[in-house]
């Protein structure tokens, strides 16, 4: 699946950001919205509909195999730096942990991190703060790191990789 089979609204792969995201059984993804009280920049139940890849060559309806919900960092950030998103996701993450604990473990919900860092040639990595990744590590099950090496010409509008 790309990111262009369905309507994301998402950064960019040419940007740096960082989203939070729970997967699981659950075909009502608003049940998470009420339960952390936020609003997620994307999110399906399990079994809903949507156009994808049948083959290599075909386009036709297929069903999410698990209910997703993200929640971007970007907008509002606009950083190179992956601290700041990361940041700025605790500083709404954080206030709910005791509900995502709660559901996380009351649905079977796995949760992960993803830092997509986009940098020019020369500068490949960057470095977390220990206290930083602890932070990040209460929430979440694993965190997913993606490096993009940028050169003049990347388009701005690729879309970031399928969650």
């Amino acid at each position: 699946m790309t990111p262009h089979d369905r309507a994301v609204v998402a950064p960019s792969a040419t940007t740096t950001y960082a989203l939070f995201g729970l997967r699981g059984d659950f075909d009502d993804p608003g049940e998470v919205t009420r339960a952390l009280n936020l609003t997620p920049s994307v999110c399906h139940g399990k079994g809903e509909e949507y156009v994808g890849h049948l083959d290599r060559h075909t386009l036709g309806v297929r069903r999410y195999p698990w209910g997703v919900w993200i929640v971007y960092s970007r907008p509002p950030v606009i950083s190179d730096n992956p601290h700041d998103h990361l940041k700025a996701l605790l500083a709404i993450l954080e206030p709910q942990s005791d509900a995502i604990a709660r559901l996380r473990a009351a649905r079977g919900l796995s949760a992960q991190f993803r830092v997509c860092h986009a940098a020019s040639f020369d500068e490949f990595g960057y470095t977390l703060p220990a206290d930083l990744l602890n932070r990040v590590s209460r929430l979440c099950d694993e965190v997913y790191f993606t490096h993009y090496c940028l050169d003049a010409h990347a388009a701005e509008d690729e879309g970031p990789p399928p969650a």
